[in-house]
Formats: structure tokens, C-alpha cells, sequence
């Protein structure tokens, strides 16, 4: 039997009918009929019973059509590593970004990539993380770059990037417009939870975010219940959206004090008097106090090479502060343990490895 035949049986399943199977494959249906008549004598069994409007697999056949996509699959696979190997350097990388940190990714990973490998391309989707790993699943990505927490699946392959504190951002004349007066300097000195440390000069207390009408991201719901109800507080829930750029923009309108991570905020507006905002990396200066990730992950060290990172700034009219104790984030770049990794997927992994601060989950 012949790869030829393999697809003309697996598009005739899926079409349901000969007279469509035909239409997609470009040809005629006395030819395609007999394709699959030889190819039922070479199995020694029936694999269709054609009905008057749709065909049907049989036994035999259900049990083929499942080999024969695999088959297909993997000559498709051997096809595309051979013509990365003819290409070398090259190719086109499938890649999807969740869009809160689609900035951060492109200056931190992309753009040292590209000065590497100029030849490589990519096809970009933007979206949240669970979209973006249903279309992993679908295999319409190669590599999904996408935040904790999430289900980790036995079939992903993970590796971990970036850990980052969440921040609280609001404007800094209060937010007196939708009723709740809240002056920048209250949220200055408060101690944070039982057992932590005083917060620094830059750093809100989950005590001091207590009271403040609070706009998060839905996928922290669980994680900020967590943490408040370790200090014993009950927080201020004004919105709940969807989207960790929504909870900026609900910010920026002065409706609230939004919780996201802080790379979320670099692109945030620079009008009229910029400020130094807090480096992305932290250390805990409290040993006793080690900062933990959505997943349960320590947050790492700084890198040596952190003060070289490009710092973000924002106007004086915002307010970015690190909230203690320390909430992180982790950024994970997540590929399916069995699909075909071309050589400019496997490039860019090992330079995202290199330039990554974190621990590899993987190893």
C-alpha cells in the first residue's frame, strides 16, 4: 500500500462522501473509487460501507484510518526535518505570546534571537494562556510562551523563563472619581501580613490593598484569596476581568488600583514627570520570607546580569509598587512532548535557555 492511498482513504472518512473526497483531492471519483477498492483487496478486508449519501468505516477500517493518519503525520514531520536540515539556520517558527507580556518577551527573548539567526521567521498569535495552549493542543502552535498558572498537562513540555512579582498600579491623584478616596501616600509604611516584613519605599502590603477597590485578572482570583486570607483580611474586589491589560486600562480610568505583573505595566503611557519604578528582579532581604510563585516555585535571584535589564519608567501620574509578602508569576515557554520540533524551534529554545534566569522545570 502506498502513502497515496493512506490519504485518499483518510480524506474520504473525513469528507463522508466519495463525490467530496473527489472535489478536495483535485480528481475525478472513478479513479479514487478504485484506488480504494485495490487498497481493501492489499488489507484482505472492507474498510467502508458506502451508503446512499454517506460512506461509514468499518471495524477494519476505523482501525486503519487511525494508523494511516499517523503514518501521514510522520511522513509530513520527515518531510519538514529534512527540508530544515537543507535549510540550516532557517525556517519559520510558530509562536504565541500572551499579550500582558508580549513586550518583555520580544525585547528579552526575540530580539536577541533574531540578531542571532536573521533567517528565522515567525508566524505571531497573541491571546491569553489557556487560548493559547488549546491551539498548542490543536497543533496550530509550535511553542506557546504563556503565564502560571495553568494545567500542566503530561504532554507538555515546560520550561521556565521568567519569575515576576505582581504590582499594584493606579494613578497617583487618587481615585476619588468613582467614590473612593485613596491618597498615594496611605499606601506608604503599612506592615504587610503577620510574620513579614515592613514593605520598602516602592512596596505595597496586602494590609494596605485590603480596603482599596482592587481590579485583577480572574486567573489570581484563587492565588489573591489565598494570600489575604493568610493575613486574615478580606479584600476589596471592584472588577474581575479577563484580560491583564483591561485591569491597566480600568486603572488608568482611576476606578482602581490593578493587580498585574509587572511587565505587564512597560508599556504604560510616559507624560509629564517620569519616575524610576522598582527594577523588574527582587531579592527578599527577610530570609524567613522567600518570595513564592502561582506554581509554588521560589522566585530566583537577581541575575548577575539584571542591572544591565532595561528599566521601565512611567509618569508621575503612576503608581507601580511590588506587593509584599512577594507574589510572583512565572512565565513558561511550553512545547508538546510529541510533536516535530524543527531546528529553528530547537535554536530558539536553547537561546531562550541561555538568556533565561530561571530554572529549567524541565531538567
Amino acid at each position: 500500500m502506498e502513502l497515496k492511498q493512506m490519504l485518499y482513504y483518510t480524506v474520504i472518512v473525513e469528507e463522508g462522501t466519495f463525490q467530496a473526497a473527489a472535489r478536495k483531492l483535485n480528481m475525478t471519483q472513478p479513479p479514487l473509487s478504485a484506488q480504494i477498492r485495490q487498497l481493501e483487496e492489499e488489507v484482505g478486508a472492507p474498510l467502508l460501507i458506502r451508503g446512499s449519501r454517506h460512506v461509514r468505516m468499518t471495524d477494519t477500517g476505523d482501525f486503519f484510518y487511525r494508523r494511516a493518519k499517523n503514518m501521514l503525520q510522520l511522513a509530513d514531520a520527515t518531510e519538514k526535518e529534512l527540508k530544515d536540515r537543507r535549510m540550516g539556520k532557517s525556517g519559520t517558527i510558530r509562536l504565541g505570546v500572551i499579550s500582558s507580556a508580549s513586550e518583555h518577551l520580544l525585547h528579552r527573548y526575540v530580539r536577541p534571537f533574531s540578531a542571532l539567526y536573521p533567517d528565522v521567521h515567525f508566524e505571531l498569535t497573541e491571546a491569553n494562556t489557556y487560548e493559547l495552549l488549546a491551539r498548542l493542543d490543536s497543533d496550530l502552535l509550535d511553542l506557546a510562551l504563556v503565564r502560571t498558572p495553568f494545567t500542566r498537562e503530561p504532554s507538555y513540555e515546560i520550561r521556565t523563563l521568567d519569575a515576576e512579582s505582581l504590582c499594584a498600579v493606579s494613578i497617583q491623584t487618587g481615585l476619588s472619581e468613582c467614590g473612593h478616596a485613596v491618597s498615594d501616600t496611605s499606601c506608604r509604611g503599612h506592615r504587610a501580613g503577620r510574620g513579614s516584613s515592613r514593605t520598602g519605599p516602592d512596596d505595597i502590603s496586602l494590609e494596605a490593598l485590603r480596603p482599596l477597590p482592587l481590579i485583577i485578572y480572574r486567573r489570581w482570583k484563587q492565588l489573591l484569596d489565598t494570600r489575604f486570607a493568610e493575613t486574615g483580611d478580606v479584600p476589596h474586589y471592584y472588577c474581575i476581568a479577563d484580560d491583564a491589560r483591561t485591569c491597566i486600562s480600568w486603572a488608568k480610568a482611576g476606578l482602581g488600583y490593578a493587580i498585574v505583573p509587572l511587565s505587564a505595566t512597560y508599556t504604560l503611557d510616559s507624560v509629564g514627570e517620569l519616575s524610576t519604578l522598582p527594577a523588574f528582579y527582587h531579592t527578599s532581604a527577610d530570609k524567613t520570607n522567600v518570595p513564592l510563585s502561582a506554581d509554588g516555585v521560589s522566585v530566583p535571584p537577581a541575575p548577575d546580569h539584571a542591572d544591565h535589564l532595561p528599566e521601565s519608567s512611567a509618569s508621575a501620574l503612576w503608581v507601580r509598587r511590588t506587593i509584599r509578602p512577594a507574589i510572583s508569576s512565572t512565565i513558561c515557554a511550553v512545547t508538546r512532548k510529541d510533536a516535530y520540533q524543527s531546528s529553528a524551534l530547537e535554536l530558539f529554545l536553547n537561546t531562550a535557555k541561555a538568556l533565561s534566569p530561571a530554572k529549567d522545570l524541565a531538567e
